[in-house]
């Protein structure tokens, strides 16, 4: 509404005429002599005293006119040029017929209250308030798990939505920019023990957070659903793809096969759309036949670069445009690109000297600096792999009690049974050097390649630099620098 007229010391004033038939309308007359009279000047036009409360009759900014909805004398208050006509009339007949009569002037803006939710073509200057839809949406809010939709605020056509962020949820203990992407969506606002905070780089999720999102309405549909996905979703939230490169010219024939074979096989376990793999320096060999031989499924998505000057960083690179959520790769290509690997922030598998699909359990080194961040997704692997999960203590001075409660909390939520605690009385990486029928899970953090210096007595932050004989997810992490 545009202010038409100045009172006072700098307020605005409006006109604004209303039609009341209905306790709605009544209690809307109430609420503005109440809150909002100072704001402008009220015509109210009824028919029946019942809808006019009483305390309201003398006020100064409201006149009152007694008609016949079906007499047609109000029309003449329309000279006054009012910025909003409001119709609260619970009479279907009674309430078209004032529209019918009010929609000829095409400069009047008219909120039409629709008790009976009737559809039929509304001129563009009617709004809409639609009683019955308001109701469903009230009673879809309340069931448990739906987003709750801002329909008051913008468009109103889903752009913010506000979601609780289940314990278990792929998305606790990331990151809140992990969700962003300016052309589709991003956490705008997080409510934590009902006060807000204005999320930053820093900022991670906790369980029972509500976030307050916006962006695309059918991005943020995909996004709920995936907040509200527990164990059994990786690579989410990460992305929704496994991406391997192969480099011919460069990796050993029997890495290309161990590579393939776990791609394969994660490709097969995992809840990832599709498998990528991009293939650079190509050369005929046996290998290269195996590969094409699954160009039929429409799950695998290959690709053979042949221009010479496509470097494995370049593939990369391209990674978060592909919506990658693992990457597979060697150990040698990992260490060469390992700065990479780091800024993309992105989970890798990086390749032991056997396949995966022999392995018989996933290994995990108590770290309390790091570990919190990626339990969920421990338990996520542990539980799509089909492969028992052991937490191992490898640092004999601390017991971790807090830590081990704190991941007992979360065998809870899941109601996993193959999961256990060991203890070793030395130094754990090295006890792990002995065994080659396990999978390491690490944090990755900001990296240190010193590995001579870590051969006599290395740290447990840095075990997947010294047992790279084992297969090995390295989950991104930054650390929980500020928690709220």
């Amino acid at each position: 509404m545009a202010p038409i007229d100045r009172k006072g010391k700098g307020h605005y004033l409006y006109k604004v005429l209303i039609f009341t038939g209905s306790i709605e309308g009544k209690e809307l007359i109430r609420e503005i002599a109440q809150h909002y009279k100072s704001l402008g000047q009220y015509d109210i036009i009824y028919e029946e005293e019942k809808f006019i409360p009483s305390e309201v009759r003398g006020e100064r900014r409201f006149r009152f006119y007694k008609f016949e909805f079906f007499d047609t004398q109000y029309k003449k208050l329309l000279q006054r040029e009012y910025n909003k006509i409001i119709i609260a009339v619970k009479h279907k007949i009674k309430a078209f017929h004032i529209l019918d009569q009010l929609v000829e002037d095409p400069f009047a803006i008219i909120t039409f209250v629709n008790y009976w939710g009737e559809k039929r073509n509304f001129p563009s200057n009617v709004e809409l308030i639609d009683v019955p839809q308001l109701v469903i949406h009230k009673l879809i809010d309340a069931i448990p798990g739906v987003p709750t939709v801002a329909r008051d605020i913008g468009l109103g056509q889903g752009e913010i939505m506000e979601v609780e962020v289940p314990p278990g949820s792929q998305f606790v203990y990331k990151q809140a920019a992990t969700i962003y992407n300016p052309r589709r969506a991003r956490v705008a606002l997080i409510y934590r023990r009902n006060k807000p905070i204005i999320p930053n780089k820093r900022i991670v999720i906790l369980p029972h957070d509500r976030l307050l999102l916006v962006g695309n309405p059918n991005h943020l549909e995909i996004l709920f659903r995936q907040i509200k996905e527990q164990i059994g979703s990786f690579p989410v939230p990460y992305g929704n793809n496994i991406l391997l490169i192969l480099d011919m010219a460069n990796m050993e024939r029997r890495d290309i096969l161990t590579l393939l074979n776990s791609a394969f096989y994660l490709h097969k376990r995992l809840q990832n759309r599709k498998l990528f793999i991009r293939i650079i320096n190509p050369t005929f060999n046996y290998s290269l036949t195996r590969i094409y031989s699954y160009h039929k499924d429409p799950t695998v998505d290959i690709y053979t670069y042949y221009d010479p000057d496509i470097t494995y960083r370049d593939m990369l690179q391209r990674a978060t445009k592909e919506d990658v959520g693992l990457i597979l790769t060697s150990n040698r290509f990992f260490y060469r690109y390992s700065r990479d690997f780091f800024h993309l922030k992105i989970p890798v598998m990086k390749q032991g000297k056997w396949s995966l699909k022999n392995v018989k359990e996933l290994v995990v080194f108590l770290q309390p600096n790091y570990l919190k961040e990626i339990i969920p997704v421990i338990f996520d692997l542990s539980f799509q792999l089909k492969k028992p999960l052991t937490f191992i203590n490898g640092d004999p001075e601390h017991d971790y009690r807090q830590l081990k409660s704190y991941i007992n909390h979360f065998i809870k939520i899941y109601g996993m049974k193959n999961v256990r605690f060991v203890d070793y009385h030395t130094n754990g990486v090295l006890e792990l050097k002995k065994r080659n029928d396990c999978c390491l899970i690490n944090p990755l953090h900001k990296p240190k390649w010193f590995k001579w210096s870590q051969i006599l007595n290395p740290k447990i932050e840095n075990a997947f630099v010294v047992l790279d004989h084992l297969n090995q997810f390295l989950l991104p992490v930054e650390g929980i620098e500020e928690r709220v």
